[in-house]
């Protein structure tokens, strides 16, 4: 056979045919590389975000959760004129909740032991127990909502990696995702169901599709920036404080400042190009925000009085103080604390290029175009009394990409003064390498509790604790898993600050500890165990009376994290059936019909004389005491002792036969006067803690503790009756204490 003939014949007539597979082939084999890094990052960002999906939650997801149901439940009755809950005002986040619960009822229905809940099988009945008025969600019920905020803004992680590829090139967009992707203070609101985490990947959307649309002109980006920025204002209004650094672009562009790389367009283009991108973010807004389909002006007053409220709310702790104003100085400390070293360290060789090699940085325009908007976030943000460390994740992304240029000049500068600026891709690729490696030395330590980062170089969180308010819920998940292992833990209360974060953890029934006071008696007088939480000691909350009764008390546990100790836990007021086994000292001594002694504790049977003493009584109560009873817990000289033998200092408000100096008392009703005596049941037993504080001089030697119940309206004190049924009198001396002196 003739091959060569053969060959002459048919490549013309298969060519035609096989011309466009090649074509096609060889456009899939260029295009494989970035499809695969796309792939790579929208991957590595989901698993970070769903790596411990269920933890931790933070305080501010605990609202929009209650929010999400209640805007499902308004929706489903057809209640659109209410949708409108919060002035922030968090549409994204309303519909996501609510597609998250139909989402897992449908699963419940599928697989009715997948969540784990007891709730009916149709869907209809699941969604009307999940939108039930409630203050805490069970942790089953995050998750779905989680999951599908972690896709979307894995999504958005992958638009902000081309966006930035189109706008500044490869290596740039490569660094810049790197930072990002494990950047921990931004991971933590990723993973959060607040408003940050959609608010701020799509506003970088919206303000990185601008750029390119005016510098490209493909006004597709344009029509996609609008869509971008009315998701993510309609998100959170603080996506806002971008508007007035684009303001400034355009009118640096038009003036010519960045005419090399943005051409001047005209204002009246610009005006033009503007209004449609303004009403694209309002349709986007319109179309979230069932309210405004039928009640437009009640939504704008209403958003208007909330906006007000919240830009004037105060009550912050900055530099160790509660301040209703942080100034000028807040976020600059957030930003020395809350970014990672490798992006402070791209941001400052940035800064020194720009100063140093001026006619260098004026070649940038777009890296000048994202500075100009992180300044104007932080000068809007600044200006307000309103000042919250998550705010600057608004801005995080466009600081990775200007600390990844930083990286990128110190390495092409670094490769000049060597001589080899051939080797600028292998510099680039170990760039990338020193920046995972940098980036993950500081995310992983904190994993998955990213929100207790603070910058190591400057002390870390243990430093960090004494400038800002610290804990948005961290550890209380791990305070539940403890308190889930006491024995029948259903019965069990446990009174927590962040109820809504502790109660999504813990199986049995939470109880809530409020900033404002309760009104008598409140809920933590009731609990079996009390979890006191780092942020709640640094404001004081809720009174100082209350925080004072547990200051000197042991925890049974401290959950700490990074240095802090996020939660403790305390045995409450209110005893369990094995705690009774646990009392150190029984007794069986009654003061009247109404009140017996089951046992007591004594912090230290010897103490120094400059030491407070901690005693602890076990109270019952057979029947319903004298109203206006009050426990006197004295501290009695047993004997004289040197020169001031048989005298008394003339601070006794008790009397003996042997007149002997009382040298401390405490008189206050149970748990500090927290407690009243309708709010408790005769079939409980009362931890009672009293502290007995030296404040006038003390001589060593030994003292009784003595109890004494005052109940003026049985005309004195209740007697002492001891097992047998002898009365012993009005006081009883139930342990000795030896006070030691000072040592040298």
């Amino acid at each position: 056979m003739n091959i060569p003939l053969l060959r002459k014949w048919l490549q013309p007539r298969l060519q035609p045919r096989l011309q466009p597979r090649l074509q096609s082939r060889l456009r899939w084999q260029s295009h494989a590389p970035t499809a695969l890094l796309f792939a790579g990052i929208f991957f590595l960002a989901l698993a970070v975000r769903i790596v411990a999906i269920a933890v931790p939650i933070n305080t501010d997801e605990v609202p929009w959760m209650i929010r999400g149901v209640t805007f499902l439940g308004r929706l489903l009755k057809g209640d659109l004129a209410n949708t409108f809950i919060v002035h922030h005002p968090g549409f994204t986040n309303l519909w996501l909740i609510s597609t998250g619960m139909v989402l897992n009822c449908s699963l419940h229905k599928l697989a009715p032991t997948l969540l784990g809940l007891d709730l009916q099988p149709s869907v209809g009945a699941c969604l009307n127990w999940v939108t039930k008025p409630s203050d805490t969600l069970p942790i089953a019920l995050w998750i779905v909502p989680r999951l599908l905020q972690a896709v979307i803004t894995s999504l958005c992680m992958v638009g902000i990696f081309g966006l930035t590829l189109r706008l500044l090139g490869h290596w740039i967009a490569v660094g810049a995702v790197t930072l990002l992707l494990l950047e921990p203070f931004f991971l933590a609101y990723q993973r959060y169901l607040t408003t940050d985490a959609m608010q701020n990947g799509f506003a970088t959307l919206g303000v990185l599709a601008l750029l390119c649309y005016l510098r490209d002109g493909d006004r597709r980006l344009l029509l996609g920036s609008g869509i971008a920025m009315g998701l993510a204002i309609a998100g959170k209004i603080t996506a806002l404080c971008l508007l007035p650094g684009i303001a400034l672009w355009v009118l640096l562009m038009e003036l010519g400042a960045w005419r090399q790389r943005f051409a001047v367009r005209g204002w009246r283009r610009q005006v033009l190009d503007f209004a449609l991108w303004g009403g694209l973010i309002v349709a986007v807004i319109v179309a979230l925000c069932p309210a405004l389909w039928v009640a437009p002006v009640e939504v704008a007053q209403r958003f208007i009085t909330g906006l007000s409220n919240e830009s004037n709310r105060g009550n912050f702790f900055f530099w160790g103080k509660v301040t209703d104003n942080p100034g000028l100085f807040y976020y600059p400390m957030v930003f020395a604390y809350r970014l990672s070293p490798a992006v402070q360290i791209g941001l400052l060789a940035l800064l020194v290029l720009a100063v140093r090699e001026r006619r260098q940085w004026g070649k940038q325009p777009e890296l000048m175009a994202l500075a100009i908007a992180v300044l104007s976030v932080v000068a809007v943000l600044s200006s307000s009394k309103t000042q919250v460390d998550r705010y600057i994740n608004l801005i995080v992304p466009e600081l990775a990409i200007l600390a990844a240029a930083g990286w990128w000049a110190m390495g092409k500068g670094w490769l000049v003064r060597l001589g080899r600026p051939q080797a600028g891709d292998r510099l680039n690729v170990l760039l990338v390498g020193w920046l995972v490696l940098a980036q993950l030395s500081v995310l992983l330590p904190r994993a998955p509790y990213y929100l207790s980062y603070y910058n190591p170089l400057l002390g870390g969180a243990p430093v960090a604790q004494q400038i800002f308010a610290v804990g948005w819920g961290e550890g209380l998940d791990q305070a539940a898993a403890a308190l889930n292992r006491l024995p029948q833990v259903k019965t069990v209360n446990v009174a927590s600050w962040y109820p809504g974060v502790f109660g999504a953890y813990f199986k049995g029934k939470t109880l809530p500890i409020r900033k404002v006071p309760d009104p008598p008696p409140a809920p933590w007088t009731q609990a079996n165990r009390v979890v006191l939480y780092g942020r709640q000691l640094q404001f004081g909350y809720p009174t100082a009376a209350m925080l004072d009764y547990f200051a000197l008390q042991q925890p049974i546990q401290t959950i700490a994290i990074a240095g802090i100790d996020y939660a403790k836990i305390y045995p409450g007021p209110i005893l369990l059936s094995d705690d009774l086994t646990q009392i150190a000292q029984r007794s069986d001594l009654s003061f009247g019909q109404s009140i017996r002694l089951v046992g007591y504790e004594i912090s230290q049977p010897q103490l120094p004389v400059s030491e407070p003493l901690l005693a602890t009584f076990y109270w019952s109560f057979p029947a319903a005491p004298p109203p206006d009873s009050v426990l006197y817990v004295k501290l009695r000289q047993t004997a004289p002792t040197g020169a001031d033998a048989g005298t008394d200092t003339g601070t006794n408000t008790s009397t003996n036969t042997n007149a002997q100096t009382v040298w401390s008392q405490s008189n206050t009703g149970l748990l500090a006067s927290n407690l009243s005596w309708p709010a408790i049941a005769t079939d409980t037993t009362v931890r009672d803690v009293h502290t007995l504080r030296f404040d006038r001089p003390v001589l060593p030697g030994r003292y009784q503790l003595e109890l004494e119940w005052s109940a003026p309206s049985v005309n004195g004190s209740l007697d002492v009756v001891d097992g047998s049924g002898r009365t012993l009198g009005k006081q009883a001396a139930i342990a000795t204490i030896e006070l030691l002196p000072i040592e040298s």
